[in-house]
């Protein structure tokens, strides 16, 4: 067992991800998170999707698999296929041991177990007197029972005297259909008499479970012990049995002395009465018993033991629930496997939401066997023991704090301990949460506000004071359903930035899948690969007062954010069904290098970096969408961050501020002293301040432009922890080759889960950078990006389709400065109309070198499905011949994911899919254009096209799983630029669709120097001459 650090080193987190998100098959993995209930892929690192499972399935699985001992804990227990299963494996001779809730264990899963050879016992074992099965005089007692055939009252053994009024040892008959005399043999008469049988017990106060029914008959069956209808259920004082069908009596503790069934026996004259049947001379029914097991209930405390720790734990206890839920198979071996789940053994499985952790990790396996072990009171074998069995609070500690691998897990037990060795659970709870720096995600059964109890804290400090302290942070986000009436209305509903739902399991019958999950993630919304901050808490636990100081229960803390990753798509689908997601505001900081440097010419030998990232700061103001609640704000910086006069601060970003920061964007110079240097540190300091003090803070990032290295403190590496500590994206771009170190750009980058990109000293690389970090700000998706050649008279047509999710369309052409006033951009909608500046839902932006159609389809109100066209047409150029781009951005339930994982320093994992509805596109084509960076003079820079491939031989999963991969070269230090083009048929409103989208990928190499990166372009088409007219 090893002492957890405090944090990890960011590389050893990095490898640790790689490893766990591209590890083997689900059959060889160590670990696995299985959900029950749909998943929301867009949220998954590819290669890491959630994996939803039939739950009952998995179970089955797990049990036909053990070879040695299959140990279940659980509440309930209805679903009598595992039932089935835990007895045929019984008796094949592996050792089953079944743990559940004392006032649950008469349920139908529970007695069908027993047809075959299973150990039984629950969270009342300690209590346990005397166990009695009536059985035929000719067999054995099952381990741990006494055995009656049905004699006269008398000396049995062992001290005990027992038995019945009369001789009934014709009545106690064997059936012959299961290998379990438990159920098999039994008493049965007809209830036409009473029949009485006694056990000689001191006088006091005791419970009694009876257990009845037959393999082959069915049964009316009267109870009653010392006169108490012991099978009343509040309507009937009896209990029907179908053939094959089991019941039994209640013993329970608590609030559940109030049902007749679970009441306490008294016994004052020195025998415990049990009377069989009715005295009903017409009746043709039978009444049967199959067996009795007798505990000691507190003569003073009607509702069980109140002292807990210092009481008498060999009483029934007033407040203890066996609420644990896990299956140990083969313990102690080389395959052992281990179930941990929020759910029971019941129809929950399939009709709740849950989840479960499957994992073969040997201490945390250990740890859940010396758990059941500790409270079966021995070891696997051997019957369970009520003279050393510990449940609740007097327990001893089987905490774990591992690392599998390098990731930190640990595992606590309820209820919470007391001692040297001991923990609070609400302490362990809060410091999860307290933990988190941006956001936390939960989906929680239950949350209460109650308070601490047995000297421990309670969840209502959790809930009243840290997750109200950290919403009062700015730019911290909370997302969550919970249950109960706490959560009914949902809390904090002052924070604007707590966006929290109800889910009722027992009583809202409107919710698609009640809550019955037990979890908690920290810092995985917008967590990523390189971030790697999410964790999850999770397991059987409800976040309650009982859950954490009184039940049994196990709970883990698991700190391996691609876990963490998969239980957020699981969050977020149930939450997007309960109407919440995630807000789209963001605020947005453009920071931009003024330093002299920047007076030097671009590629075009005319156009000044200055005056190129002027027009590329106007494309991205202008591709901005303007009055949906952004806030945008600038910083120059040089030598020191030069204020604005007036000063400028991130606003609502309406159309009147966008013209304003345009304006002053226009007006930045590199001049000297502030250009005489170039100070990262102070300017993500100055944009760090400025979302800070911004109120009710959104989604934050940075996008951060220079062109030359940093060269005077503070260095920007002394800013990363703050940056992700506030939660920040930084997007950081160098502008050509002027930099000779490009390693704190990329470090910002992938600290934050931001990009970097280094571009050409082409204006026109330049825009497109800029309409990237946009486009990725406003969360759209790129429809076509293609790059044209034009000369005098070059007209050029494109087809985008548009499919009916889409709320928004933004058209963007953009080309070379030089070109002056070069290009006219005109589009029409499916149902062939122009779409006309100023008209409702539609406008345009202009800058030098571009030109930006948005259209808002909700408000434009005409067609929006299908073939949109787009025209490009040559103005007044100035030169010959220049480069052209033109990008199409939607945001539709159409989303293009790429991610490439390095595995070394020579090569890499590209990943793609196209999602359609959040699920996987299978069918279509993906492939990619790489730019390889300029290297030394023996290996040339070069344009390599990739086809990526979903049939499971290319690193890509599973064949046909939509998933599509393929290994890249990565060819000496510099960035690595890739262009993906996916194209697939998709299900839309009026048929089928053809539909496309593109995205852009770069990956930097340490080492690069000042090294330009390729400057030949992503792709390029020959433009077409059309006919005058003709469109």
């Amino acid at each position: 067992m090893s002492t957890l650090p405090t944090t990890l080193s960011r590389p050893a987190l990095l490898a640790a991800l790689l490893l766990a998100t591209l590890a083997p098959p689900r059959a060889l993995a160590q670990t696995r998170a299985v959900f029950n209930q749909s998943v929301d892929k867009r949220y998954a690192w590819l290669g890491n999707d959630a994996e939803v499972a039939d739950f009952e399935t998995e179970m089955l699985d797990l049990i036909n698999s053990a070879t040695t001992s299959i140990d279940v804990a659980t509440m309930s227990f209805s679903l009598t296929n595992i039932a089935d299963a835990l007895a045929t494996k019984a008796a094949a001779g592996v050792n089953v041991r079944i743990i559940t809730n004392s006032g649950h264990r008469a349920q139908v899963g529970s007695l069908q177990a027993l047809r075959g050879p299973c150990q039984m016992a629950d969270n009342n074992l300690p209590a346990l007197l005397h166990r009695i099965n009536f059985q035929e005089d000719a067999g054995a007692a099952p381990p741990g029972y006494l055995k009656d055939d049905g004699a006269v009252f008398g000396p049995r053994g062992g001290g005990l005297s027992y038995g019945w009024s009369v001789d009934q040892r014709t009545r106690v008959v064997s059936r012959g259909r299961y290998t379990n005399p438990l159920l098999d043999d039994l008493f049965s008469a007809r209830n036409n008499a009473e029949y009485r049988w006694e056990i000689a017990l001191p006088p006091g106060h005791y419970y009694v479970l009876a257990v009845v029914g037959d393999p082959d008959f069915g049964t009316k069956n009267h109870v009653r012990v010392e006169g108490q209808e012991v099978l009343n259920r509040g309507t009937f004082w009896y209990e029907n049995c179908a053939p094959a069908e089991f019941k039994g009596s209640n013993v329970e503790g608590g609030e559940s002395d109030g049902n007749p069934s679970a009441a306490r026996i008294n016994v004052t004259d020195g025998r415990l009465t049990v009377v069989v049947g009715e005295n009903n001379a017409a009746s043709t029914n039978f009444s049967t018993l199959c067996f009795l097991e007798i505990y000691k209930a507190d003569d003073a405390q009607p509702l069980g033991d109140t002292s807990y720790e210092d009481g008498d734990d060999h009483e029934v206890q007033e407040r203890q629930l066996h609420h644990s839920k896990f299956i140990l198979v083969d313990a102690g071996t080389p395959s052992a496997v281990l179930w941990n789940s929020s759910g029971n053994l019941t129809g929950g499985a399939t009709g709740f939401s849950e989840d479960a952790i499957i994992t073969r990790e040997a201490a945390i396996c250990n740890a859940f066997r010396a758990q059941f072990d500790q409270q079966w009171g021995g070891a696997s074998g051997s019957i369970p023991n009520p003279a050393s069995s510990n449940f609740g609070t007097y327990k001893a500690s089987n905490a774990v704090d591992v690392f599998v691998g390098t990731l930190p897990w640990k595992l606590r037990f309820s209820p919470s301990i007391t001692g040297a060795a001991g923990y609070d659970l609400a302490d362990e709870v809060n410091d999860h949460v307290n933990g988190a720096t941006r956001n936390l995600v939960f989906c929680l059964e239950q949350f209460t506000t109650s308070g601490g109890s047995r000297g421990f804290d309670g969840p209502g400090r959790t809930r009243n004071t840290t997750i109200p302290a950290k919403l009062g942070t700015p730019g911290f986000k909370v997302l969550g359903l919970g249950g109960g009436d706490d959560f009914n209305p949902p809390p904090w509903s002052m924070f604007p930035n707590a966006q929290v739902g109800h889910s009722e399991v027992e009583f809202d019958a409107a919710a698609p899948w009640p809550i019955h999950n037990k979890y908690l993630l920290r810092d995985a919304l917008h967590d990523s690969r390189s971030r790697g901050d999410g964790r999850v808490l999770c397991g059987s636990m409800n976040w309650s007062q009982s859950g954490m100081h009184f039940n049994d229960e196990a709970t883990l803390f698991i700190g391996d954010p691609a876990i963490a990753n998969q239980y957020l798509q699981h969050a977020m689908a149930r939450l997007r069904e309960s109407g919440i997601e995630p807000d789209r505001r963001v605020d947005l900081m453009l920071v931009l290098d003024r330093s002299t440097s920047m007076n030097q010419l671009s590629a075009d030998g005319s156009t000044t970096k200055m005056a190129a990232s002027r027009t590329a700061a106007k494309l991205f103001l202008d591709a901005l969408i303007t009055g949906s609640g952004h806030r945008v704000g600038l910083v120059k910086f040089g030598r020191v961050v030069e204020a604005f006069v007036p000063p400028v601060t991130p606003l609502p970003f309406t159309t009147s501020v966008q013209s304003d920061h345009k304006d002053r964007v226009d007006l930045i110079q590199a001049t000297l002293p502030i250009g005489g240097a170039t100070c990262y540190g102070l300017a993500l300091q100055e944009a760090m301040d400025q979302l800070g003090a911004l109120p009710t803070p959104n989604r934050r990032v940075i996008h951060f432009f220079t062109d030359g290295n940093e060269n005077q403190a503070p260095m920007s590496s002394t800013k990363l922890a703050a940056l992700q500590g506030m939660g920040i994206e930084v997007h950081s771009t160098a502008f050509g080759g002027a930099s000779d170190n490009l390693d704190p750009l990329e470090a910002l980058a992938t600290a934050t889960g931001g990009s970097f990109a280094q571009t050409t000293l082409n204006t026109l690389d330049l825009n497109k950078r800029f309409a990237e970090v946009a486009r990725n700000a406003m969360r759209l998706d790129v429809a076509l990006d293609p790059r044209y050649t034009f000369t005098k008279g070059s007209t050029q047509q494109e087809t985008v389709v548009v499919d009916a999710s889409a709320q928004s369309v933004q058209f963007i052409a953009s080309w070379e400065a030089r070109a002056g006033d070069a290009v006219h951009l005109a589009v029409s909608a499916p149902d062939g109309s122009a779409l006309v500046a100023g008209n409702p839902g539609v406008r345009e932006s202009r800058g030098p070198g571009y030109r930006i159609l948005h259209v808002d389809l909700n408000v434009w109100g005409g067609a929006r499905e299908g073939d949109w066209t787009v025209l490009l047409s040559t103005a007044k150029p100035k030169r010959k011949s220049f480069l052209v781009d033109l990008m199409v951005h939607t945001d539709s339930d159409l989303d293009l994911q790429a991610e490439l994982l390095p595995l070394s320093a020579e090569k890499a994992q590209l990943l793609a899919r196209l999602l359609h509805q959040g699920e996987p596109v299978v069918g279509g084509t993906i492939s990619a254009t790489l730019h390889t960076p300029l290297t030394p003079k023996n290996i040339p820079a070069r344009t390599v096209e990739l086809l990526l491939y979903d049939d499971g031989q290319h690193d890509d999963g599973a064949p046909k799983d939509g998933l599509y991969g393929t290994m890249v070269p990565l060819e000496g230090p510099g960035q690595h630029a890739f262009h993906l083009v996916a194209t697939a048929e998709v299900k839309g409103g009026n048929g089928p669709l053809k539909v496309r989208r593109e995205t852009h990928l770069h990956h930097y190499l340490p080492g690069a120097g000042s090294k330009e990166p390729n400057p030949e372009p992503t792709k390029v088409k020959k433009p077409c001459f059309l006919k005058k007219g003709v469109r």
